[in-house]
């Protein structure tokens, strides 16, 4: 159930934060600070990024409630925190509940689990943050996975105004990445954080020492989430292709790699490819395997005959690496990617599929 506070009550909070901003500025900048030399702060109506020394900006924040949002991740691929964040911009009493039955469901279960979480009323308006804090830095992509994992029963629903933003929103520390806003003093409206705490909604001091006092995760419950990773692609064989005619000679004047291109440009056009290896959409603009829309790849830009990558997660591994997004692939090294080789494998990938087809 979500409760509004009177004006009087909100006032009566927003002193509590002000008086104990030591304390708050302490745990601010141990638990929260990913990195000490940049944070983004609101600054005439809008969110600047600016370089500074964080802890001192923390310190000013708490002390005159201001609002600061820091990043995600530190520029080594550590973070502390895993936040799952719910909106409500159109204050929808409908997408409030949601959001409330979401997060209370998605805590209960983490405590069920042993991971203990905290879950703030960031806005009054039914828009809610679940914070995980873990008792040492972990990896980006293991917050990356868990953060989705722990909100894997409960798809998005965008069109119907229910969104589940998870953080980490980078798999890798690419830029600077996201932030969500640290709790406090909401940057718009006249309100202060509240946490729910033996299932009643505790504001003021009370939240306060509630917040500082909550327990740290061991990085070791990440392990809960087993091999999951939302962006895994199935694995398909060569040998699953349907099979064509092939007789399998060579002249010697191609390669391995650039039989195979030839193969499968003769035997298998895009569509009937990409839709093998279970993506979808068409005609020229497709979603990759694990997304439900959205453009991951466009097909034949100004006739190229290629592949062209827009998704990260859809990238081709290269020498064990992923491609950046923003690369064109033939059909060959489309092939490699969905059958687990990469760039520095053709000869041997293309000799097996070779061999396969001329069977």
């Amino acid at each position: 159930m979500i409760l509004r506070e009177s004006e009087q009550a909100i006032e009566e909070s927003l002193l509590a934060w002000k008086n104990d901003a030591v304390r708050i500025a302490k745990f601010v900048t141990t638990r929260f600070l990913n990195r000490r030399d940049k944070i983004v702060v609101w600054l005439n109506g809008a969110w600047i990024a600016i370089n500074c020394d964080t802890i001192q900006r923390v310190a000013v924040s708490c002390r005159e409630l201001t609002q600061i949002v820091p990043y995600a991740h530190s520029m080594n691929e550590t973070c502390l925190w895993v936040c799952l964040d719910n909106d409500n911009h159109d204050s929808r009493e409908d997408i409030a509940q949601r959001n409330f039955d979401t997060m209370t469901g998605i805590l209960n279960t983490l405590l069920q689990l042993g991971v203990v979480a905290l879950l703030e009323d960031s806005d009054g308006q039914g828009g809610f943050h679940l914070w995980i804090f873990f008792s040492s830095p972990i990896p980006i992509e293991l917050a990356y996975r868990f953060a989705r994992w722990i909100c894997s029963d409960y798809p998005n629903d965008k069109s119907a105004g229910f969104e589940i933003e998870k953080n980490p929103k980078q798999r890798v520390a690419a830029g600077d990445g996201n932030g969500v806003r640290v709790p406090g003093r909401h940057h718009k409206r006249n309100y202060v954080s509240r946490f729910l705490g033996d299932g009643e909604w505790l504001a003021g001091q009370e939240a306060i020492d509630l917040m500082l006092n909550t327990p740290l995760n061991d990085p070791s419950v990440l392990e809960l989430m087993g091999d999951y990773d939302p962006d895994a692609r199935p694995t398909t064989q060569a040998t699953a292709l349907p099979k064509r005619t092939f007789n399998g000679r060579a002249d010697g004047s191609r390669t391995l790699p650039e039989q195979a291109e030839e193969y499968l440009n003769s035997h298998f056009d895009w569509p009937t490819l990409l839709r093998h290896y279970g993506w979808h959409g068409g005609p020229d603009h497709w979603t990759r395997p694990g997304k439900d829309h959205g453009t991951s790849a466009t097909l034949n830009f100004n006739g190229n005959g290629l592949l062209w990558v827009f998704s990260q997660a859809a990238a081709v591994p290269v020498d064990g690496n992923a491609v950046k997004a923003g690369s064109g692939f033939g059909k060959f090294r489309f092939w490699l990617h969905h059958n687990g080789f990469t760039d520095a494998q053709q000869t041997e990938a293309a000799r097996r599929l070779l061999a396969e087809v001329s069977r």
